[in-house]
C-alpha cells in the first residue's frame, strides 16, 4: 500500500529539477522524489523490500580506503538488526533484531510461474540475502503480521516512555547546525517547533540522520559545503566540503505490463478491510512478490549483478498504473539499473531552510551512453522470461504503452526502447551519496570511516547519505545497518 501512503501528509514529496534524458513523461519532466516525513524516515512510506546488497559492494568500500566497511566488518551489523522469520542461507542472518524480515504471506500462481521461468533459463531460485545474490527469489519484506515494520516501529516504539535519556520532539524541523567558526566544534541545533524557534544544545556527538537529502541541506545552510555554492547564496563558510556533489540513484524502467490468461478471484472491498484489521487477507499481501539479480552484457565481474527485475502481481485496489476491468490478470515487469555511470547533484535553492534543494539525478548523462544500453539489455532480459514454457501457459502478452513521441519508431525496436526509457524511466527512490564516506574531501568524501564530518568535531551523520557507491540492493537496509554501526562507534567511543 505503499503507492497511497506516499499521497499523504508523510511524505515530503520532493521533485528534482527537469530532466533531459529521463522523466520526460512526467510533468515538467521532473521526477518524483518521494522521502519519509515522520519517525521511522522513509521506512514509512516505502515498499518495504529488504535487499542487504551484494558483498562486493562493501569490499569495494573497504577497497577505495573506507577501512571497516568490508562485508565481513557490515554482515555482524545485518543480522544484529534483523528478527529473520524466513529460511534462509545459514550463517547471514540475524534472528533477535528489531526489524522483522518475512515473505509475503500468499504466493500467487503468477509468482510461481515468474520463479520457475529463471528455472528454466538457468538461475538458481533461494535467498538473494544470502550466499549468492544472483538468483531469483520471493521478495523479503519488513514486515511484521501482514503489517509494515518501520524503524520507528521497531526501535522507537519499545522505548518510548521507559528512557529517561530519550526525549523526541516530534513537528520539529531543524534549520541549522550550531556550529564555532574558530573551533570548528559542532555544539547544538535551532530548530522550528510551533511557529517559534528553540536552540538544542549537545557536550556530545551530534548525529544528523536527515537523510540523503535533508542531512546535505542542512550542512549547508549551516556554513558546511562547496564554498563557492554557499558564498554565492550569502552563506558564511565554516568549512569547504564536497556536499551534494556526489548524488547517486538506481533509474528504472516500469512499464512493461503483460496480461495473461489467468485472474484470482477479488474480494470486495468490505471483505478486505474487515480482514486486514484481523491481521490477514488481501492487504497484508504485497504485490510486489519476487526478483531476479541478473548481469547484463556489460557486466564484467562473476556473480556481480548489474540489473534488478522486479515482478509485480496486480490486485483491483492497488492497480493504479494500468486500470481494466480484471486487474488480476495483469503482472508488470520492473527493470532498474543498479550501477549507472551518471552521477547528479544535490544544491541548496536558497539559504531559507523551508525551501526544498535542487535535486538533478542527471540520469543518462553519462560519456558513451552506457547506462542506456545497459538499461535497454535489462529490458531484453525481462522480455525473455515471457518466451519460457512457465510464462508462454500463463498466455503472457505484453500490453503496449503509447508515448507520442515514440510511435515513430518501429515497435519494439531498439529506438522505441530507447526513446521509451528517456520519456518513462524513473527515480527508483534509492538515492545515496550526497554526504559520501571516504579518507579525504579531496577524493569527494564528506565524512570518514567513523562517519564523522571532515574537518568538523563533535557532527556525525549517520544515514544513506554516507553511502559512497552505488549498491546492488535497496538502500533502506543499509541505512539501518549504518544506523546500527554508529551506535556502536558511539559506544565504544
Amino acid at each position: 500500500m505503499s503507492q497511497y501512503a506516499r499521497k499523504l501528509e508523510y511524505n515530503w514529496n520532493y521533485r528534482s529539477v527537469p530532466q533531459k534524458n529521463a522523466c520526460l513523461h512526467n510533468p515538467n519532466q521532473e521526477c518524483n522524489y518521494f522521502r519519509g516525513k515522520g519517525l521511522g524516515g522513509s521506512t514509512i512510506i516505502n515498499a518495504l523490500i529488504y535487499a542487504r546488497g551484494n558483498e562486493m559492494d562493501y569490499n569495494k568500500w573497504n577497497a577505495s580506503g573506507i577501512q571497516g566497511w568490508a562485508f565481513k566488518d557490515v554482515l555482524p551489523f545485518f543480522q544484529k538488526l534483523e528478527n529473520y522469520r524466513i529460511v534462509g542461507d545459514v550463517g547471514y542472518h540475524g534472528n533477535n533484531g528489531p526489524m522483522f524480515v518475512d515473505h509475503t504471506r500468499h504466493q500467487d500462481l503468477k509468482t510461481l510461474q515468474f520463479l520457475n521461468a529463471n528455472k528454466e533459463l538457468g538461475r538458481c531460485v533461494g535467498d538473494y540475502n544470502g550466499k549468492n545474490q544472483l538468483c531469483a527469489g520471493q521478495l523479503q519484506y519488513n514486515i511484521i503480521n501482514g503489517r509494515r515494520c518501520s524503524t520507528g516501529r521497531a526501535y522507537l516504539r519499545p522505548i518510548w516512555n521507559s528512557r529517561s535519556n530519550l526525549y523526541v520532539s516530534s513537528y520539529s524541523h531543524v534549520t541549522k547546525v550550531l556550529i564555532n567558526s574558530i573551533t570548528k566544534h559542532a555544539y547544538g541545533v535551532i530548530f522550528a517547533k510551533d511557529n517559534k524557534y528553540f536552540v538544542a544544545r549537545s557536550r556530545n556527538e551530534i548525529i544528523l540522520s536527515a537523510g540523503i537529502i535533508g542531512s546535505a541541506q542542512l550542512l549547508m545552510l549551516s556554513g558546511v559545503g562547496p564554498k563557492n555554492h554557499l558564498a554565492g547564496l550569502g552563506i558564511p563558510v565554516i568549512h569547504d566540503l564536497p556536499v551534494g556533489k556526489s548524488f547517486g540513484d538506481h533509474v528504472a524502467y516500469s512499464w512493461l505490463y503483460f496480461k495473461t490468461n489467468h485472474s484470482e478471484e477479488e474480494q470486495g472491498l468490505d471483505d478486505m478491510i474487515r480482514d486486514y484489521l484481523n491481521g490477514e487477507g488481501e492487504l497484508t499481501k504485497a504485490t510486489l512478490t519476487a526478483v531476479v539479480f541478473v548481469q547484463t552484457n556489460f557486466s564484467t565481474i562473476k556473480g556481480y549483478p548489474d540489473i534488478e527485475i522486479l515482478f509485480n502481481r496486480y490486485i483491483s485496489i492497488t492497480n493504479l498504473d494500468f486500470p481494466t476491468n480484471d486487474s488480476s490478470s495483469l503482472f508488470s515487469l520492473s527493470v532498474a539499473l543498479l550501477h549507472p555511470n551518471s552521477q547528479g547533484n544535490l544544491k541548496l535553492r536558497s539559504s531559507d531552510p523551508f525551501d526544498y534543494p535542487l535535486i538533478n539525478p542527471n540520469f543518462f548523462s553519462d560519456l558513451g551512453n552506457i547506462d542506456m544500453a545497459k538499461l535497454y539489455n535489462g529490458i531484453q532480459l525481462a522480455l525473455q522470461l515471457t518466451e519460457t514454457d512457465s510464462l508462454k501457459k500463463l498466455g503472457a502478452q505484453l500490453i503496449p504503452v503509447h508515448v507520442p513521441d515514440c510511435q515513430k519508431y518501429e515497435y519494439l525496436s531498439k529506438s522505441y526502447w530507447y526513446c521509451h526509457i528517456r520519456h518513462l524511466s524513473r527515480e527508483y527512490l534509492h538515492p545515496y551519496g550526497t554526504c559520501k564516506m571516504g579518507p579525504s574531501p579531496s577524493m569527494g568524501a564528506v565524512v570518514d570511516s567513523k562517519l564523522r564530518v571532515h574537518g568538523i568535531r563533535n557532527l556525525m551523520v549517520a544515514d544513506g547519505s554516507v553511502i559512497p557507491s552505488s549498491v546492488s540492493g535497496h538502500t533502506s537496509a543499509m541505512c539501518m545497518m549504518i544506523g546500527e554501526r554508529a551506535a556502536d562507534m558511539i559506544r565504544r567511543g
